[in-house]
């Protein structure tokens, strides 16, 4: 049986990671500050893992299947929060099983403007989208994975300092590039 062809999104950045703390939000909010207020992107933080939450609004709760809550607070100290901080024009935290990413996508994506830019940060999204770049952060020294090469598009992988990554990447036009 053949794959199904995976929809394309050019203004999507994808940033995923081997490993807890290998500092995908920290690279996710560098490149927000980069892009500046003339292009304010959405953030999106998935989690694979429920738990506890005090978002005030949630936008959709698909309990045991997905989660979706719009960040309110730049002070609260977690991910989405800290993406806020960094300039997001808005920020989404989601708690989604793997196997309900295609609904959650759905529902999502009615709150994403197609045209401006959309940071990720997500190991599973590439499992149903196919991103403008994919960035795989991980810690020096790791073994390549099958991970690197999930997606067909521009994948950078990067560790630890990512001022060099940061000032390479551009977004131009609805597309994300790499500068050389």
């Amino acid at each position: 049986m053949g794959r199904t062809k995976k929809p394309y999104h050019s203004n999507i950045l994808a940033i995923s990671g081997i490993g807890r703390n290998v500092g995908k939000t920290t690279l996710t909010c560098g490149i927000i500050k980069k892009l500046g207020m003339d292009q304010k992107p959405t953030a999106v933080k998935i989690s694979p893992h429920f738990h506890e939450v005090d978002y005030d609004n949630p936008i959709s709760e698909e309990y045991e299947a997905y989660s979706i809550y719009k960040e309110d607070r730049n002070d609260r100290g977690k991910d989405s929060s800290k993406m806020l901080a960094a300039g997001a024009d808005s920020v989404f935290y989601i708690q989604a099983k793997d196997d309900h990413l295609g609904d959650m996508w759905k529902r999502l994506s009615q709150n994403i403007k197609n045209d401006m830019p959309v940071i990720i940060e997500s190991g599973g999204i590439d499992e149903i989208i196919e991103p403008g770049l994919s960035i795989l952060v991980t810690k020096s020294g790791y073994k390549k994975s099958n991970k690197e090469g999930r997606s067909s598009r521009q994948v950078m992988t990067c560790f630890e300092h990512f001022d060099h990554i940061i000032n390479k990447i551009n977004f131009k036009e609805g597309n994300w590039e790499i500068r050389k």
